[in-house]
Order: structure tokens, then C-alpha cells, then sequence
């Protein structure tokens, strides 16, 4: 999954669900919203799968939760949380994570496909579910074509730019009100 859409997808969730419903928790949301992206630098220091297990991100939310409950800080070890198992689950449902790394090097993934046949006519003929099915992958790597990793697909563009409409949806009144005051200074 490209960072594009790790990052964005987790804070449309959180922004159109109301979880983030006020300015302090609006900016803990941004200000962490890099966490949905850090497992990735696992690539950096030269072996994909150290920060995608989820024993491990297991014992980080756990640490987080009792660090946060000393310091009052719940909310952010949640935010914490959410973003790295978010990274997770869209990595698991497209293409694989390694679950028992170190022992094994082997990913595993869930693959969902819903298939759609047309006949001559505009209405579909036959729609058939394809059972999800667990798909065994036998090396640690990206899903890249001569070692180039999508920064961007058009799924992730497209969560940029839900969120965008979310916030803007969420702050129309304070731009109509920049606008009009943008329009009265003017007139004056």
C-alpha cells in the first residue's frame, strides 16, 4: 500500500466519524498522523518486515496505553495505536504482512474480490462474491516493479482528497466567513 493512502485513510476515518471532534484532538490527530506511515521505514534499514509485526506493534500499544494513562495522555496512545494497526491492516488486506516474523519470513495477506459480469444489456447479468481467500506469500519485499515503490496511487489521491472535502465540509463557516470579510475590505 503506498504512504498516500496510510496516511490519509486512518484520518478520514477519524475526522467523518466524529472521533476527532474538537480542536485539541483535531491537532493530536495531524500532529500523529506520520505514525500511519512509519512502519514503511522498515525498507530503510534494509530488511521490509521488522515494523510490520504485529506482536511487536502489540507491545508498542500496550507500552503507549501505560505511558499515556500516567501522563493523562490516553488519546494520543490511542491515536498511536490506530494509525500503526491501520498501517497493518491495509498492508494484510493488500498483499501480505509478515505475521511471524523472525521465525519466518513467509507473509500472509487476505485477498477479497467481487466480480461483476456484464451482459450486452447496461444492468449486470450475474454478480458472483468470491470467497476471501488467504493468500500465502513466500518472500519479504514490496509489491514494486524494478524496485520502484509507489509514493501515490489513485486510491490514496483519492483519500486526500476525501479528507480535504471532509475538512472543508467540517470549516465551510469559517471560509464563508473569510470570504465575506475578504469581500467587505475590499468594498471598503
Amino acid at each position: 500500500m503506498d504512504p498516500v493512502t496510510h496516511l490519509f485513510l486512518p484520518l478520514l476515518f477519524l475526522f467523518s466519524t466524529g472521533v476527532v471532534n474538537d480542536k485539541r484532538r483535531e491537532k493530536l490527530a495531524l500532529l500523529l498522523s506520520p505514525v500511519a506511515v512509519m512502519p514503511d521505514i522498515d525498507i530503510l534499514i534494509g530488511h521490509r518486515g521488522v515494523l510490520h509485526v504485529p506482536l511487536l506493534v502489540l507491545f508498542f500499544s500496550v507500552v503507549s496505553f501505560l505511558l499515556a494513562r500516567r501522563y493523562k495522555r490516553v488519546f494520543a496512545a490511542l491515536l498511536f495505536s490506530l494509525y500503526w494497526w491501520s498501517h497493518l491492516f491495509l498492508d494484510f488486506i493488500a498483499g501480505g504482512i509478515p505475521l511471524l516474523y523472525p521465525l519466518s519470513n513467509m507473509c500472509f495477506g487476505v485477498s477479497i474480490a467481487f466480480k461483476v459480469s456484464f451482459s450486452s444489456g447496461s444492468l449486470p447479468s450475474r454478480v458472483s462474491v468470491v470467497p476471501p481467500r488467504v493468500n500465502v506469500v513466500k518472500h519479504v519485499g514490496f509489491n514494486t516493479t524494478h524496485g520502484v515503490f509507489p509514493i501515490a496511487t489513485s486510491f490514496g489521491v483519492s483519500c486526500a482528497v476525501f479528507f480535504l472535502l471532509t475538512l472543508l465540509i467540517r470549516y465551510r463557516r469559517v471560509f464563508q466567513r473569510s470570504l465575506f470579510l475578504n469581500r467587505l475590505q475590499r468594498m471598503l
